[in-house]
């Protein structure tokens, strides 16, 4: 009798231990994916549960970046609207942008620096951005018509998006 009311009681906890369970953070992708010298750089960090803000860092010599970030209020990539449920029952299966700055001393090792995000439920690996000497140029307009071919000068370097058209860069070369 007394080893069934022991019985009972944890075959319950092993259940209910079995059924809690956390959703780690997700960081899908870094944008831009660097910066330059001597710059400061706004950046998007987009990826699944990482809640109003969540923790992140920014490794290596030359580079401070933002301790937290912040749910960006203008996302890079539009969540489709939801069908007829509350948010406490959405899907998180959407990338939600978070918004941080990163500044980049002028004296800063040329190479990839490697971030991670995390909150309580745990980190994510790491990401990677790059340390650079060349001008950047952002592409984040979107364009739904035919894409329009957009003149650079060399050196530079480009960071930008395919979604949901292809834009097309042009350059003088000798």
């Amino acid at each position: 009798m007394i080893r069934n009311l022991v019985l009972v009681p944890t075959v319950f906890l092993l259940t209910l231990a079995g059924s809690l369970r956390a959703d780690p953070p997700v960081a899908s992708y870094i944008f831009p994916a660097g910066g330059q010298h001597g710059k400061t750089v706004n950046f998007h960090v987009g990826g699944l549960f990482l809640h109003k803000s969540c923790g992140f860092e920014m490794l290596g010599p030359g580079v401070e970046a933002s301790k937290q970030l912040q749910r960006a209020s203008t996302p890079l990539v539009r969540r489709p609207a939801p069908v007829g449920l509350p948010d406490s029952q959405q899907a998180e299966d959407y990338p939600r942008d978070m918004a941080g700055r990163v500044q980049i001393a002028t004296d800063a090792p040329l190479g990839v620096r490697h971030a991670r995000v995390w909150t309580a439920q745990g980190a994510t690996p790491a990401l990677k951005f790059l340390v650079g000497r060349l001008y950047r140029r952002l592409s984040r307009k979107r364009s739904t018509a035919d894409p329009v071919s957009v003149p650079v000068q060399l050196p530079v370097t480009i960071n930008g998006r395919i979604f949901p058209r292809v834009r097309t860069w042009t350059f003088w070369a000798f």
